[in-house]
């Protein structure tokens, strides 16, 4: 492989398997594979139902991350495209042990290597019990010559495939599968292995990321005895020899990179002695080589984007989907966790002949004052973001991009979102399993144009309840009176229906404004002195159970004085006011909705 570029450009057709070796850091650079693809390209296939899988049904899918073996290509139409990652066999043995150790599973096999691993750990490498030995015993050249490594199905039996190669065949064909793999990493190499991946593929090169389900405490390799040392080492001779040619390939294709680089975009000082120093390319470099990747794909400029992080990211600072899948049914709305840094950055093909409204929907913050925190620049400009929605670590924040911002000498937008600080979830919950570092949870992310191309129809009731009876109600009401021109005051869900007319009531009212809708179970987020001077200069024409509409014009009947929804809209409103103790500014409110009443 030496002899042709590492680049590789995905066909819309081929399917990239992972060969994921336990233990090697196959969860974390799963967070970064998945990010790469939409999730229905994603197989949710396990090893243990591949037999029965149809071909056609797997045919669907682009991305195979499970713990499949080399021999996957027996179950697809054609042979995928390979990478993998390898590690040191002591540090693996290690890793694999701490993680039997720990695993509170309730399966019979996860109990059973719990209970084998719990007596030490050169007993458990040791152990006479071969379905147990085997998962220590050159498990790398096993996967990756012929299938014999996961061995989900039946756990407690070996494969019939294990006595029909001999140790030099193993190896033999695990050294010739890892030479044709279009991308081999080395755990102990990991950012350097991310680096390797981005520039083979041309994906945006990651420096931010966090490893997942690592041991809180472990044991280290210089803490280990020789008698441990020499057991682990005695039954792993395939798995030693594999993985000093997989240093070998890892350190040449990553010198051919910084090869490729120089020769692409300017001399790097001494690129052989880098190379043979280990250390990194320039990320300047690397950040070139993926936009120039992005450019060929010429993406067409869009104004219009509904981004629900189900699609494949450009960008880098993000955690891996959150949301329950069941197949491709997604069981509630998926979203992504920012950090574990404090910039995360998304990457659009967005137009630049007219200004955009952009809107960020956020689910959860890791702390209030993180989610105060949130600023936006676009191509390093920073863009005013206003909260149109505050309950609680819920927001949604609106903005505009002017025109001058979106043009640049990239051939796309950079979106960088920044906080102040993340936070680890145990750190929030220490009853959580979960001991990611994150800063915000964001689950959509919409941009349209500021003025005269009305929001596309995917956008609609992204946050309007049209299967509540009284939101709907509300909802047709209103319409069914509101003029072009006029203006109106509302809760965010009201936005996609309202278009153009809509404005948070969080905000000051219009002065202008002819409507206010107010939501009566949400009194503690309305701008209380725009409230208050709409309670003296408008009137209430409808409400029902929720909500209380007021507006501005003479030609609509007033609500009956004695409307049992109008007067539960006082109460709330007077215990408001109490709780704040503003008894002296509730007397003239309270005096105009007497009058109402009286009347």
């Amino acid at each position: 492989m030496q002899n042709q570029s590492l680049e590789y450009r995905l066909k819309k057709d081929d399917f990239l398997c992972f060969v994921r070796i336990p233990k090697t850091g196959s969860t974390t650079l799963v967070c970064f594979l998945d990010a790469q693809f939409h999730l229905e390209e994603i197989c949710p296939v396990l090893v243990a139902d591949l037999p029965v899988a149809s071909s056609e049904s797997l045919a669907q899918y682009r991305l195979f991350r499970d713990h499949f073996d080399y021999d996957i290509y027996q179950y697809l139409p054609r042979k995928p495209v390979y990478i993998t990652m390898l590690r040191h066999p002591i540090d693996r043995a290690i890793s694999y042990y701490e993680f039997c150790k720990r695993c509170s599973n309730t399966g019979a096999f996860d109990q059973y290597l719990r209970e084998a691993a719990s007596k030490g750990l050169k007993e458990f490498i040791t152990h006479p019990d071969s379905t147990i030995r085997i998962r220590n015993c050159n498990l790398q050249t096993r996967q990756l010559a012929a299938g014999l490594g996961s061995r989900h199905a039946d756990p407690f039996n070996p494969s019939h495939l294990e006595e029909q190669y001999s140790d030099e065949t193993l190896l033999s064909l695990a050294k010739e599968h890892l030479e044709s793999f279009q991308f081999v990493g080395i755990t102990e190499e990991f950012q350097r292995s991310l680096f390797l991946l981005s520039y083979t593929f041309g994906w945006y090169p990651v420096t931010d990321y966090q490893s997942l389900r690592v041991a809180s405490a472990k044991s280290k390799k210089a803490d280990l005895d020789q008698d441990t040392v020499e057991a682990i080492l005695a039954v792993n001779p395939l798995d030693i020899e594999l993985y000093q040619s997989a240093q070998m390939l890892f350190a040449n294709r990553y010198a051919q990179m910084i090869t490729e680089l120089s020769a692409k975009y300017g001399s790097i000082a001494g690129s052989a002695e880098l190379a043979a120093s280990n250390s990194d390319p320039p990320l300047v470099s690397l950040l070139k080589h993926y936009e120039e990747r992005y450019a060929e794909h010429k993406p067409p400029a869009i104004t219009e984007l509904d981004f629900d992080f189900l699609q494949p990211i450009s960008g880098s600072g993000w955690h891996r989907r959150n949301g329950a899948y069941s197949g491709l049914i997604v069981t509630s709305t998926p979203f992504r966790w920012t950090g574990p840094g404090i910039q995360s950055t998304l990457d659009f093909p967005l137009a630049t002949h007219e200004d955009l409204i952009i809107r960020i929907r956020i689910t959860n913050a890791a702390a209030p004052d993180i989610l105060d925190s949130l600023r936006l620049s676009v191509n390093d400009h920073p863009v005013t973001l206003s909260a149109c929605l505050r309950r609680g670590t819920l927001a949604v924040f609106v903005g505009t991009i002017a025109q001058a911002v979106l043009k640049s000498e990239r051939p796309l937008t950079r979106l960088t979102f920044h906080v102040n600080r993340t936070l680890s979830l145990q750190a929030v919950d220490p009853s959580s399993p979960d001991s990611r570092v994150v800063g915000l949870a964001v689950q959509r992310i919409q941009i349209f144009p500021a003025t005269g191309c009305p929001k596309p129809a995917s956008f609609a009731d992204l946050f309007f309840p049209q299967t509540r009876s009284a939101w709907r109600a509300t909802a047709e009401f209103l319409q069914s009176h509101l003029q072009p021109s006029e203006k109106v005051m509302a809760p965010v869900e009201f936005t996609d229906l309202l278009s153009h007319q809509f404005r948070s009531y969080a905000q000051p009212f219009l002065p202008d404004a002819s409507w206010v809708v107010v939501r009566k179970g949400f009194l503690a987020e309305v701008h209380a002195p725009s409230l208050q001077n709409t309670l003296e200069t408008m009137f209430p024409v409808f409400a029902n159970e929720v909500f209380v509409l007021f507006t501005a014009r003479s030609d609509l009947n007033r609500l009956p004085e004695q409307d049992p929804h109008l007067r539960s809209f006082h109460a709330l409103w007077q215990q408001r006011q109490d709780k704040q103790g503003k008894t002296q500014s509730q007397s003239s409110v309270f005096a105009k909705i007497s009058r109402w009443l009286s009347r």
